[in-house]
């Protein structure tokens, strides 16, 4: 009888165990040199292209370039991503160092961690469709120029450390920058947009060209240490406020920008000094009013009276009573 019992239990383990993948199965596609990558269907998961080798064009069935489908291959030379594709996961192309060229297209909303880290990318243009670039994304790729689109909001930790800038876009869409985000960069100046709220520690660190940025107004949070190892650094562009000992040099305040801070000070105190003028006026009428209305209720209240007429008494309610014809006040 357990002999029974058991047997029925490793047939269900193994029917319920087999469902999830009942409708899949891993296609291979032939990528040069005689090897193949295999991918996931119908989920369109690239799973394995480490032996690739080339110049590789990935099939449109594929959707999600898995984790590490290409890390560390070091005979792919450039690659062309399908607009099929909307993720390149995490270390997906990560180390595969004789990469110099590939294409992102813009159905790509999301790249993961250290996804394109140590390519051997010299130029990139980046997806009109990302919103926010992973941390260590590109780190160690040997860009000279970038510019971000405006569909990103944040840039992640250390995302382009050690990539070798001496040029940047960063679009006035973006929020945040984190820590480390642009480490051992070449820029010798930079200019965040107002956008940006936050500013991570070390944004720039290393970086010993840096010798001017521009840091928007409204900037609310700051890394500490902000510019460690910056040591050319000799301007701030700056208007706001931190705690003393945040930035590694005195702020110097754009006589423009000031002018744009005072003309939005005072436009904010006239507003608040008419705003002040129509309340006392609206108060005001309302006191003049009430008293008016006081006034008139008074004038319009009744009150009663006793008359007497020798043994007859009686009572009068009026705004202005009078006893009748015969009747004596009481």
């Amino acid at each position: 009888m357990k002999r029974i019992f058991f047997t029925i239990l490793i047939s269900l383990g193994l029917i319920f165990g087999n469902l999830p993948l009942a409708n899949a199965e891993t296609i291979q596609f032939p990528c040069g040199g005689g090897a193949t990558y295999s991918v996931l269907m119908p989920q369109g998961v690239l799973l394995d292209g480490k032996n690739c080798s080339g110049s590789l064009t990935i099939d449109r069935s594929v959707q999600i370039i898995g984790v590490k489908a290409f890390s560390g291959n070091i005979k792919i030379t450039s690659v062309v991503i399908p607009d099929s594709v909307k993720l390149i996961d995490e270390q997906a192309f990560f180390s595969t160092r004789n990469i110099s060229e590939i294409t992102i297209p813009n159905s790509v909303t999301t790249i993961n961690n250290a996804a394109f880290g140590f390519t051997g990318l010299t130029s990139l243009t980046l997806p009109n469709g990302l919103t926010r670039i992973a941390g260590q994304a590109f780190i160690g790729v040997k860009l000279s120029s970038l510019i971000i689109p405006p569909s990103v909001t944040i840039i992640e930790y250390r995302a382009f450390e050690q990539v070798p800038l001496t040029s940047l876009v960063i679009p006035n869409t973006v929020t945040e920058i984190g820590y480390g985000a642009f480490e051992q960069s070449k820029l010798v100046s930079v200019v965040i947009p107002d956008s940006v709220r936050v500013l991570g520690a070390s944004v720039f660190k290393d970086n010993t060209a840096l010798t001017s940025i521009s840091l928007p107004d409204g900037l609310t949070q700051i890394g500490v240490p902000a510019f460690a190892g910056n040591y050319a650094l000799t301007t701030i562009y700056f208007c706001g406020t931190f705690p003393s000992g945040t930035l590694p040099i005195t702020q110097t305040c754009p006589p423009d920008r000031q002018a744009v801070i005072d003309a939005a000070k005072k436009a904010t105190a006239d507003k608040a000094a008419a705003d002040k003028v129509a309340a006392d006026k609206a108060a005001a009428d309302k006191a003049a009013a009430d008293k008016v209305a006081a006034d008139k209720a008074a004038l319009l209240k009744k009150t009663t009276i006793t008359c007497i007429k020798g043994k007859l008494t009686m009572k009068v309610t009026a705004v202005k009573p009078v006893c009748p014809k015969g009747y004596k006040r009481k």
